[in-house]
């Protein structure tokens, strides 16, 4: 069964609660639906959500425990291994031309790690199944490395202040961005998917956020209710239609999260959608009035970009009715808030009860994570409304299909042009030349890619495949280290 959906944190702001939403939802959705599997992918520097799904700042259990398990599974490696199967189509044709007669790169799809469901004798079967990723080969099971976590949740971790981020080019992100949704697709058992991004879109480590936004279907966008915050949220929604008009995201804005209210009243707002609580509290007159200015700023945005807001239905939405689907208002969750990130307990699974900190102990009585736990599940229910009422799969095949189509008028161009430069060739040679420059380039891209593998892997990984394989093609591979 494929991937239900997946959804993205994102705002180019720092401190409005993007990563800590994602911390919470995530895990409050794990709790709601046991038999699902759910993976959060990490592709911020810092590795913040890493380390409060590991075990939370105290006695930095989580930094440590991250650092012990990057070298087993991280974003960067995901990432590498799908660029790595966005070119087993030509891998196999490579192969094919080679008739496994001491080829380099035979040599290499040899030494590389059996993928699941490989032939191990033949590394033509290595290769094809190559060209879809295991979601489980990088995601590490929670429950194992924090006990509190629920038991069905799965984390690719950060790994970018702790190996070299790499700065893929727009075709490879685009290769890469192919893999993962078909992986998604095909993915055995049923996943949600939860992604945490970066404040930039562009610069050193851009291209971790491009492709967070690339595979994801849906987009959740945390802000404080001032105007300093939505002019920040006005640039990313911009980036984000520039991102959809070159094709290379088809995620829509699905919840605008008004974050770190006040509470003014612990009721029912009186807002309804579907039957269901807007939000379960009222906030102060000051930010009510805020927000709802605010919310007619999105809906003036969502005018003009139609195709980028889920609840946007043309000119017959209001925007009472926008803003009751699109906007949400998070309370703050105060010491619940502060000790869950400290212990690296979510609130979907704190208990009453002292806690030791950091700096201090923290008395959390029932009352006060109960209201929080209302608040988180009215997410998690919007959630599964969108799941159930839209298609997201269609949206995400029509975007598979596109970039695969894309992929061959490259290979198409590169082919004709080759053509153009030799056109008096021979048909035989021109065959040769092409598989060549195939090999070339194909091994370029696994040589640089299982050095860094091999550099951050376990030790047993590192002893087979330490020689001095690949470092000599550092300096003509298509892959730029920061």
């Amino acid at each position: 069964m494929p991937v239900i959906s997946a959804h993205c944190f994102a705002n180019h702001r720092g401190g409005v609660g993007k990563t800590t939403l994602a911390y919470q939802v995530s895990s409050a959705y794990a709790a709601a639906h046991p038999g699902r599997k759910v993976l959060v992918i990490d592709t911020t520097d810092s590795g913040d959500l890493s380390e409060m799904l590991m075990g939370g700042i105290y006695e930095k259990r989580g930094r440590e425990m991250l650092r012990s398990l990057i070298p087993v599974a991280n974003v960067t490696q995901m990432f590498l291994r799908a660029l790595v199967a966005s070119t087993s189509t030509s891998l196999s044709d490579v192969l094919k031309a080679e008739e496994y007669e001491d080829g380099v790169l035979t040599s290499v799809v040899q030494k590389m790690p059996l993928a699941k469901g490989a032939v191990e004798s033949s590394p033509l079967e290595k290769a094809k199944v190559m060209k879809r990723i295991d979601l489980e080969e990088f995601g590490i099971p929670l429950k194992q490395v924090n006990s509190r976590m629920p038991s069905n949740m799965f984390l690719c971790p950060s790994g970018l202040d702790i190996e070299h981020s790499i700065s893929f080019s727009a075709t490879q992100r685009q290769d890469i961005i192919a893999v993962l949704l078909d992986s998604f697709q095909n993915a055995e058992g049923e996943w949600k998917v939860f992604i945490d991004t970066d404040t930039e879109l562009y610069g050193e480590n851009g291209a971790y956020a491009n492709i967070g936004f690339g595979i994801a279907d849906f987009i959740c966008l945390p802000l404080h209710a001032d105007m300093s915050d939505w002019y920040g949220a006005k640039v990313l929604i911009n980036d984000m239609q520039l991102l959809h008009d070159m094709d290379v995201s088809h995620a829509q804005v699905h919840l605008v999260l008004w974050n770190g209210l006040n509470v003014q009243f612990k009721q029912s707002c009186g807002v309804t959608v579907g039957g269901i609580s807007k939000c379960t509290f009222i906030p102060t007159k000051a930010e009510q009035d805020i927000i709802q200015t605010l919310d007619n700023l999105v809906y003036q945005e969502a005018q003009i970009m139609p195709n980028l807001f889920l609840h946007y239905n043309g000119a017959k939405t209001t925007a009472e009715e926008f803003s009751a689907k699109c906007s949400t208002c998070m309370r703050n969750f105060g010491v619940v808030g502060v000790a869950s990130k400290d212990i690296g307990v979510p609130i979907a699974c704190i208990k009453p009860g002292i806690f030791h900190g950091v700096h201090m102990d923290y008395n959390l009585s029932i009352d006060t994570i109960k209201h929080c736990r209302e608040n988180l599940e009215e997410i998690v229910k919007a959630i599964d409304q969108v799941d159930e009422k839209n298609n997201p799969r269609k949206i995400c095949r029509q975007h598979l299909e596109f970039l695969k189509a894309r992929r061959m008028e490259r290979k198409l161009g590169i082919k004709l042009k080759l053509k153009h430069k030799s056109p008096l060739t021979t048909v035989k040679k021109r065959r040769r030349h092409s598989a060549s420059s195939a090999s070339k380039d194909t091994t370029s891209v696994m040589y640089k890619t299982y050095a860094l593998r091999n550099r951050y892997s376990l030790r047993e990984r590192s002893k087979q495949m330490k020689a001095k394989l690949f470092i000599d093609n550092f300096e003509s591979s298509s892959i730029s280290t920061a």
